[in-house]
């Protein structure tokens, strides 16, 4: 006869129980909201080393388990499994007030927002709310004037959104797959498959080795970066001067250059060096330039970053 010993949540008005002290442990932080793990790159804070793990993969593009359908890959096992639903056209989540059904249950929540009108992201440039987060990110980039997607193949020719990346690269140079090695001249439908191709790609290595000694690890995202000076500039220019400088209708690190020029400063424009490492000094130009010294000085003394001082500044 075998003996089962059951832990119990000590929390008042939860009645569930665990096989092991471990998962007990790891349940109980769901009430204290204790968050005991944290990764090193972004200080990001998770309730289990797994998770934490897990978010490690994502900082060091690891994803192990792939379709074997349209080869996108994936850090979880459950990613995978909720992904194959798309091949299977199963959709297991219905909405309670219409027909609609969704494959993910990520999906009816923001359905669900159709219905009761509930929009939780909100611009912190112009405070327009939207009912997606990936709406939101899409928003912000009419701001930032920032287009990601970018044809490897043409000079200056990029994208806000991958659809039009991916309608480009076929109408233009005849292809379904936006991903480039620019070593190689390979092409691949999924940013996935390209990351495996620079395993075995003998330049792709070396080229992908370069970029990544030139940026710097647990920095600020660029993105974000771009969408806190937007609305550092909302707060301390005018109307009048941000429309001169083309606010709102070019990237914002080329409005940051500009202004830092027509103050006759001498804003940064080195070319060898990263677009964000160029942003970064750009943006510590702006501080030393808008923000009293003796502040500046107590700020240094404190070491304080430049990426702590914008987003205390921007909030």
């Amino acid at each position: 006869m075998q003996i089962y010993f059951f832990c119990s949540c000590p929390e008042r008005g939860c009645d569930k129980t665990f096989a092991r002290g471990s998962q007990l442990s790891q349940h109980v932080r769901t009430h204290t909201k204790a968050r005991p793990y944290t990764c090193a790159l972004c200080s990001s804070n998770f309730v289990c080393r797994s998770n934490l793990l897990n978010h490690i993969k994502r900082h060091q593009g690891e994803r192990d388990y792939v379709c074997h359908k349209c080869g996108k890959a994936f850090v979880r096992r459950d990613g995978l499994q909720k992904h194959m639903r798309i091949h299977m056209a199963e959709k297991p989540h219905a909405c309670s007030q219409c027909d609609m059904r969704f494959v993910q249950r990520s999906q009816l929540t923001v359905h669900e927002r159709t219905h009761s009108g509930i929009k939780p992201y909100r611009c912190a440039v112009c405070h327009m709310a939207f009912a997606h987060s990936t709406a939101l990110r899409m928003h912000v980039r009419r701001h930032t004037g920032e287009r990601p997607f970018k044809c490897l193949i043409c000079q200056d020719k990029a994208f806000s959104q991958l659809p039009h990346l991916k309608k480009h690269m076929l109408s233009i140079h005849k292809t379904s797959k936006p991903y480039m090695c620019t070593a190689c001249k390979s092409y691949f439908k999924t940013k996935s498959q390209l990351q495996e191709h620079f395993e075995t790609c003998e330049n792709g290595r070396l080229q992908t080795s370069a970029e990544e000694e030139r940026e710097e690890i647990g920095t600020m995202p660029l993105d974000k970066m771009r969408l806190l000076l937007a609305v550092l500039l909302q707060k301390i220019s005018t109307p009048e001067k941000l429309e001169t400088l083309g606010y709102g209708k070019r990237l914002i690190d080329l409005v940051l250059r500009d202004s830092i020029e027509q103050s006759g400063r001498d804003p940064c424009k080195e070319a060898n060096i990263s677009e964000a490492e160029r942003l970064k000094r750009n943006l510590q130009i702006l501080l030393d330039w808008t923000v009293p010294k003796i502040y500046m000085e107590k700020f240094k003394q404190e070491r304080r970053s430049m990426e702590e001082l914008l987003e205390e500044f921007a909030s």
